[in-house]
């Protein structure tokens, strides 16, 4: 079983690599990080993907985060990390996780054989390196690996400079209990569907998988960036559509009701996202935390490393993928990257672009494979 050691305690992160494409060198190197719930172990979540990476020059890595199969569980300090009420130690079990994944990013370069950077003739695009996917919930991790960068020592933080081309924030979300959005710290307005993602008293934690499930999964009507967000709009429910019998017969129905129960248990791990599972704990961290994340990660990239104020990796790209007819929570998250972005000063953002995919929901990947790997394909 594969795995990445991401630091001295024996803690290690289940991955699984696809290969380089047969022949090829100058390849690119896809990192896809699963959302919450749904994994990449046994090629799980992007498992669809893997037969359309060859023919655009990709080499699809996927690990595993902590607490997931073959990752290693968090210890009881974690969990007290996790769910104390102090920043401090919130703070603590997030950059933590972080700096595992520069350490898992590293080692993936030292010890597998990765295509670098090279550079191409003007006017074509650079070749190799790393682009860095981040699914959904996946992201809350991922946005501390740019935002805790200046905490690496300058030998990985150089190497990874060297290699990370681009981040892309693929549909991203937090499902929370109260009406937030903790991968992006801002608030969702009235009417858009959230994440079913609360065990009631009566649910089985089958019940919880089912209805956590459909919910992130449905199809919703789609959606278009409102021109402003101060003050705040207001929506009418957006409910998803297959409860409307006249969208069922064009198929608008949940991506994981036409999985059988095998393939959802494949592709779920839903204690985690249990009223004491990691995943869980983590949507629930002050949001004050993951707010300065994304402000540290992609609206000032400048940083204090030692005594110095510099710029970490200025180069790497950020872009922000979402999909309009998604989950409520989710197309909201993009819309405040949007408009935080362009409020943030030019000098020091970093360069982020969004793109939309029109009729996609929050499974594009599993869905529509073909059309979201040739997508990442001309963006990364």
């Amino acid at each position: 079983m594969p795995v990445a050691p991401v630091d001295d305690r024996g803690t290690v992160l289940y991955y699984e690599d696809m290969g380089p494409p047969p022949g090829s060198t100058a390849y690119t190197t896809l990192v896809l990080v699963h959302g919450a719930g749904f994994h990449g172990a046994a090629q799980a979540s992007f498992r669809r993907m893997i037969p359309f990476a060859a023919e655009h020059n990709l080499r699809f890595i996927t690990p595993n985060l902590r607490d997931y199969p073959g990752s290693t569980s968090y210890t009881q300090q974690e969990l007290d990390d996790l769910s104390s009420p102090g920043r401090e130690q919130q703070e603590r079990a997030l950059r933590a996780r972080a700096l595992e994944l520069a350490t898992f990013l590293q080692w993936l370069i030292q010890t597998g054989d990765i295509a670098p950077i090279r550079s191409t003739p003007e006017g074509e695009r650079d070749t190799g390196g790393i682009s860095l996917l981040s699914w959904s919930a996946g992201n809350c991790q991922t946005m501390g690996l740019l935002a805790y960068a200046d905490q690496l020592s300058k030998e990985p933080r150089n190497l990874l400079g060297a290699y990370l081309r681009s981040y892309v924030l693929y549909d991203v979300i937090m499902t929370c209990a109260e009406p937030s959005l903790a991968s992006t710290g801002g608030p969702v307005p009235a009417g858009l569907q959230a994440i079913k993602a609360t065990r009631e008293p009566w649910m089985s934690l089958d019940d919880l998988n089912r209805a956590f499930s459909l919910s992130v999964s449905a199809y919703y009507p789609p959606f278009t960036f409102p021109q402003s967000i101060d003050p705040l709009p207001s929506y009418p429910p957006r409910l998803a559509l297959h409860e409307e019998s006249d969208h069922l017969a064009r198929g608008l129905t949940p991506t994981t009701s036409r999985m059988t129960r095998e393939e959802l248990r494949d592709v779920v791990q839903v204690e985690v996202i249990d009223t004491y599972g990691s995943q869980n704990l983590l949507r629930q961290l002050n949001l004050a935390i993951y707010k300065a994340n994304v402000e540290r990660a992609l609206f000032d990239r400048r940083y204090t490393v030692g005594d110095v104020l510099e710029e970490v990796w200025p180069a790497l790209g950020v872009h922000v993928v979402w999909c309009d007819m998604s989950v409520g929570d989710c197309v909201w998250a993009s819309v405040l990257l949007h408009h935080r972005h362009a409020a943030a000063d030019p000098e020091w953002r970093r360069p982020m672009t969004v793109h939309k995919l029109a009729g996609a929901n929050h499974f594009v990947h599993w869905e529509e494979p073909e059309r979201f790997v040739k997508m990442l394909a001309g963006i990364i």
